[in-house]
This record gives structure tokens, sequence and C-alpha cells, in this order.
């Protein structure tokens, strides 16, 4: 059943929050938000770039359980960030504190401060 309660933009809205059957809209949907915020700051691209409307966003979402797409341009800690945040069923996507000390580890390896710096 198509929600339609929820309000946002849909390339950075998650899955339960366009399907009601896929369960309650919970703080996890905030951290399929993120992660689409982090592909925009990383890879330079809108989430669903390939997606030229909402239809085609719904369709690779919830007919092929895809998330969008992570840009090779995101180095390797990041990117496996960013899917985690990604996962399709919200109850195995990452904590808000998961994803926050993920994000600060990768910001202190070595292959990544050129890249970005975390300042608390």
């Amino acid at each position: 059943a198509v929600r339609r309660s929820c309000g946002g933009s849909p390339r950075y809205m998650a899955p339960e929050c366009h399907d009601s059957t896929l369960g309650p809209v919970t703080e996890k949907a905030d951290i399929w938000s993120s992660g689409c915020v982090l592909i925009e700051l990383y890879g330079a691209v809108q989430p669903y770039a390939e997606c030229s409307n909402v239809q085609q966003i719904i369709n690779e979402m919830l007919v092929h359980h895809q998330g969008p797409s992570i840009p090779e341009v995101v180095e390797a800690p990041v990117r496996s960030i960013i899917a985690s945040m990604l996962t399709f069923n919200a109850s195995e996507r990452l904590t808000a504190a998961q994803g926050l000390l993920q994000l600060q580890a990768a910001a202190s390896s070595a292959e990544n401060r050129s890249r970005f710096t975390w300042i608390p």
C-alpha cells in the first residue's frame, strides 16, 4: 500500500516512507536519508541521478529493491558506511550512533585524511 502521510523529496525518502507494508516509519528512515545526503556530498550527484521522474525512483526502490547507486569516486570506507545506511530492510540499517562512529573511524584513517577531516 502506498503511504500518503510521509512528506519529503522522493530521492531521499526511505522505502518505508513510500510503502506502508514495509513497516513503520522510524528514525531508521532518517538514516536512509542521511546516506542519500552523503552520496551527494561525497559523490557530487543526487541519489537516483539516473532517474528522471518519481515513478522511476519508486520502481527502482520498491520493485527492484535498489537503493541509490554510490559513485565510484566515494572512498571505500565511506562507500561501505553509505551502503549500510541504505539497506532496504530498515531493521538492518545502521543506528545513528553506529554511523557516526564509523564515519569518525574512516576520517581518522591515514588513507582518508586528505579527503575529509573530522572536527568534533
